[in-house]
């Protein structure tokens, strides 16, 4: 990373210092899950750096939290000063109202069934830019459940899995 004049940070090529490093084919293209459940953002933001994610691609429907550093637009900030790009697909979430009354497992299993057979094929399109993403740079899906088998996100990583497209858990 370079500093201009007015003491702003520029982007190189130099491939020597850890944002060109980033950036390069050194690090494969990936596909990744991250829930914040249980973190606070410097951790979150650690992680994500860990293992070199360059797009955080949020599949909230609503992209607010009540950990307010969570929230899209304070999320977007600390991600972009990182060089991590911010994209929100807030079509791949689930509508707050399906969320409502759950309180058993049997509950989630039937909205995940739905999320699975009805709302996931309707949003084909979306499905797509997270696969496009991903095949040239690492990328992550996030939510707010810690685990993705708790979280529609991990219905998205069985949809990508069932194309042949490694997902990995952070």
């Amino acid at each position: 990373m370079n500093w201009n004049d007015k003491g702003k940070q520029e982007s190189c090529s130099c491939r020597k210092c850890f944002s060109c490093f980033r950036k390069s084919t050194a690090w494969a293209a990936c596909y990744y899950t991250i829930g914040y459940e249980g973190k606070d953002i410097d951790a979150f933001l650690n992680e994500l750096i860990q293992n070199n994610i360059q797009v955080l691609v949020d599949v909230r429907r609503n992209p607010f939290s009540l950990k307010f550093a969570f929230t899209k637009i304070k999320l977007q900030e600390y991600l972009e000063k990182r060089g991590i790009e911010y994209v929100h697909l807030g079509e791949l979430g689930i509508e707050g109202e399906k969320r409502k009354g759950l309180e058993t497992k049997e509950d989630y299993d039937a909205l995940f069934r739905e999320y699975e057979q009805e709302l996931l094929p309707a949003n084909q399109e979306s499905l797509e830019k997270v696969i496009d993403f991903g095949k040239t740079k690492r990328i992550a899906l996030l939510c707010f459940e810690a685990h993705a088998q708790d979280c529609h996100r991990g219905i998205i990583a069985k949809s990508l899995k069932a194309r042949g497209i490694k997902v990995t858990r952070m």
